[in-house]
């Protein structure tokens, strides 16, 4: 390639990439707004549920805010008690789909359309939504042993597109996702780190979220401790239930000694029978 066509191209990203923009903005009711071209970003408030943005350029309103905060105590009652670190990637997820600083790049609102939810038609605002394709699979497998992940699909792309389609009501926004990890000078897709399901949490935070620990082996393999999970032959005793045994015999026992009473008893008895039979076989020959 010719060098300055080289240099024309990174010229050309280092623009795209200095310019953030907002792209839409959240409303009290109703779908939010599709801003004007260029809308810069702005501080966002100190009290939010996306801890990692406070007072830093974002754009997220307070209307979006709120809606996150309602949002996210559902991801806490799904995931927050068993594997915490899925329910942090999800709120990462959506924190910088509200207030990622260079949203106009990965979200491109279109219209307000009539979209048709349950029984009745309601206003969303159509977008498309380019997201990276790598971040989503490992957003999945941070949650993929989680049960409410496995009922709602089997794998990344769907697991998004699940909680996106349930974004329509809530949100009132009608969510087109574009899974790709090329970056063209049209579009960049959004793309974060993502922590794994294993990971060591150090004082119940990551990335600003509290009460958050590493994922339990249930529902996270990563988690297992490989050493325990080793084969280990069962010893001489293994199930061996001392009381279950010793109830066994103490019947057996009892049975044995009422079986050797009752025997003897009937012994006599016939004996007593055979006396009494002989007793009168004697009589009748002495008359």
């Amino acid at each position: 390639m010719n060098p300055l066509a080289s240099i024309q191209i990174v010229l050309g990203y280092l623009l795209v990439f200095s310019n953030a923009y907002c792209a839409i903005e959240g409303a009290v009711s109703g779908p939010p707004k599709k801003l004007k071209k260029n809308t810069e970003p702005f501080i966002v408030n100190q009290n939010n549920p996306c801890p990692y943005y406070s007072n830093k350029l974002g754009c997220c309103n307070d209307a979006q805010l709120s809606q996150l905060a309602k949002n996210f105590q559902d991801l806490d009652i799904i995931f927050g008690s068993d594997c915490p670190i899925c329910a942090v990637n999800l709120k990462i997820f959506w924190c910088e789909f509200a207030c990622n600083k260079n949203q106009s790049r990965f979200i491109f609102p279109h219209s307000v359309i009539k979209h048709k939810f349950g029984g009745s038609y309601i206003n969303v605002l159509n977008m498309t939504f380019y997201q990276s394709a790598n971040a989503t699979c490992e957003i999945f497998r941070s949650c993929s042993k989680v049960p409410e992940t496995m009922m709602m699909a089997s794998n990344g792309q769907g697991f998004l597109q699940f909680q996106g389609d349930h974004a329509v009501n809530r949100g009132k926004t009608k969510m087109n996702f574009e899974f790709t990890d090329l970056n063209t000078t049209e579009y960049n897709p959004l793309s974060f780190d993502v922590y794994p399901c294993n990971l060591k949490v150090k004082n119940g935070s990551l990335k600003g979220f509290k009460n958050v620990s590493t994922c339990v082996c249930s529902y996270c393999s990563k988690s297992c401790d490989v050493i325990s999970q080793r084969y280990e032959a069962p010893g001489y005793f293994e199930g061996f239930n001392l009381l279950l045994v010793l109830i066994v015999y103490l019947v057996m026992a009892v049975i044995v000694v009422l079986t050797y009473f009752f025997n003897k008893k009937r012994e006599k008895q016939l004996e007593k029978n055979n006396e009494e039979v002989n007793e009168d076989r004697l009589a009748d020959k002495l008359e």
